[in-house]
C-alpha cells in the first residue's frame, strides 16, 4: 500500500510493551511494543516518540531516538538517556493495512543507575541511595555516588510472572548486603547517644549550663480531631493516631513539660499551667 488510509475502521487495541509502566530501566535497554496486527513501518516512524516526563510530553533536547518496527514489532531505543522520567508516546498508529490500530498510548518509564545485578525475570519497582554515616542516614543522587559513609542502595523487584515483592540491598561494588542492620546499627548508635528526646533539643541542651531548665510543648496522642478541621493532615482511616498542640485536646489550656540538663540526662521537674496561653475552643 502506497499511502496510508488512517479513515478505514479496524479493531484498535493496546500495544504489550516489553516493560511495566513506571519500571525502573538502565540507559541501553531496548523497550518493544508488540501489536496482534503487522505494524506498517512508516506509521511506527512517525506515530512513536520518545518524550522528557518533566516537560509534559515534550522532546528530549539532543536525542534521535531509534525506533524500528518489525512485523508487529516496535523497538525504541533509550541509548544516551540521562537519569530521569521519560514516556513513550504512540498516537495514530496504524497496522500493515492502513487501518487505525492504536488512537493513543503512554507508557511511562525511568532510567537509573544502579550498582547491583537484578535477579532475572524481576522488574525495578523503586530505588533509594543512601549514604550512611555514623549517625545519619542521607539521600544521594543515583548518578552520583560522592560524599561521606557507606553507599547503599535498597532496591524493590517484583518477579514479572508471580508478582512476589522482594527488597535488596547492594553496597558500592554491587555486593549484595544486609542493608536492615546496617540502618539498625544507625538507629542503635542514636539512640545511645540521643536517647528518647529529639536531636535539635539534645544539641540545644548541650549549650547549657547544668540544671538549666528548658520549656518544651508535649504533644500527646489523640484518637479524634476537635479542630472540625477535613484536611489530609488530620483526616485519616481508621486506626491512626492523630497528634497535635496539648491547647488543642479537649480544649484544656497550654501545659508546659519543664526538662532539666542534669549530666546528659533528661528528668522531669515540674508542670506548670501556662495561663497566658489562650485556650483553644473548638468550633
Amino acid at each position: 500500500m502506497s499511502t496510508i488510509d488512517a479513515t478505514n475502521a479496524g479493531k484498535r487495541t493496546l500495544l504489550r510493551p516489553s516493560i511495566t509502566p513506571g519500571e525502573l530501566i538502565s540507559a541501553g535497554t531496548a523497550v518493544t511494543l508488540t501489536a496482534e496486527r503487522q505494524i506498517h513501518p512508516r506509521s511506527a516512524a512517525t506515530a512513536v516518540r520518545l518524550c522528557s516526563a518533566s516537560r509534559r510530553s515534550g522532546p528530549v533536547d539532543g536525542l534521535h531516538q531509534t525506533v524500528i518496527a518489525r512485523d508487529s514489532t516496535i523497538e525504541i531505543s533509550t541509548e544516551g538517556l540521562d537519569v530521569g522520567g521519560y514516556e513513550i508516546v504512540v498516537e495514530q498508529l496504524c497496522d500493515a493495512e492502513g487501518r487505525i490500530l492504536v488512537d493513543r498510548q503512554v507508557v511511562p518509564f525511568v532510567i537509573t543507575v544502579l550498582a547491583g545485578s537484578i535477579p532475572a525475570g524481576s522488574r525495578v519497582e523503586h530505588a533509594v541511595h543512601l549514604r550512611v554515616g555514623e549517625l545519619q542516614v542521607t539521600r544521594c543522587a543515583p548518578a552520583t555516588r560522592d560524599g561521606e559513609g557507606q553507599y547503599i542502595e535498597v532496591v524493590k523487584v517484583a518477579d514479572r510472572e508471580t508478582q512476589e515483592l522482594t527488597i535488596l540491598g547492594f553496597d558500592e561494588q554491587g555486593q549484595q548486603i544486609d542493608f536492615r542492620s546496617v540502618l539498625d546499627g544507625v538507629e542503635q548508635r542514636r539512640f545511645a547517644k540521643y536517647g528518647r528526646i529529639h536531636e535539635t533539643l539534645w544539641h540545644h541542651m548541650e549549650d547549657l549550663p547544668p540544671d538549666e531548665q528548658v520549656s518544651v510543648i508535649v504533644w500527646p496522642p489523640s484518637n479524634r480531631s476537635v479542630s472540625g478541621l477535613t484536611s489530609r493532615a488530620t483526616v485519616r482511616g481508621k486506626g491512626h493516631r492523630r497528634w497535635m498542640p496539648k491547647r488543642f485536646v479537649n480544649g484544656a489550656r497550654l501545659k508546659t513539660l519543664w526538662l532539666t540538663h542534669w549530666k546528659n540526662s533528661v528528668r522531669p521537674c515540674q508542670s506548670t499551667d501556662m495561663s497566658e496561653y489562650p485556650s483553644y475552643e473548638p468550633g
